[in-house]
């Protein structure tokens, strides 16, 4: 338990280094973390950037990779976000607890409610989007918190009220 604390510690510290998922050109200061992070995601993330917006009916993840010619970054963004979508479907948000080494706001409700969400990944220009909707307001409100909480620890500069 306590080597996935240290872990956690240390890939906190490295994504927060990339700046926003990779909006800073700068090299990962951790190269085995980085590595580590690549496995899980399977694309690296210093090629792409990253957005979360809130929604009044839930949020959206936003993944495109920088260079809009990086067609296997392109490709992998979308596998990755389609596997996430399933994944998260079934309740399963081991991914979001291995990338984060700690529970993350709104993920238990998210998981709790999963039913009541449909998870919808699409491919866009770039990249692709993770858009999570639903009816029920309790798991809206836990969505909402999952995606407030990456708009802080990622200090995307993403807006942290819903948009109209």
């Amino acid at each position: 338990m306590k080597r996935i604390a240290v872990f956690g510690t240390l890939l906190v510290a490295l994504l927060l280094g990339l700046n926003a998922f990779g909006q800073s050109s700068a090299a990962p200061q951790n190269q085995a973390a980085n590595e580590r992070i690549q496995k899980i995601l399977g694309f690296d993330l210093s090629k792409t950037t990253m957005h979360f917006w809130l929604l009044k009916s839930g949020g959206a993840i936003e993944i495109v990779a920088k260079d809009a010619n990086d067609s296997a970054t392109i490709n992998a963004i979308r596998k990755y976000l389609d596997r996430e979508a399933k994944e998260w479907g079934k309740g399963n948000f081991d991914t979001v607890y291995a990338l984060h080494g700690k529970d993350v706001d709104g993920v238990a409700g998210m998981k709790k409610f999963r039913d009541d969400i449909t998870f919808d990944p699409k491919s866009i220009d770039g990249g692709g989007a993770l858009r999570l909707f639903t009816f029920n307001d309790t798991a809206r409100q836990a969505i909402q918190a999952y995606i407030r909480s990456e708009i802080d620890e990622y200090h995307t500069g993403d807006p942290t009220q819903v948009a109209d």
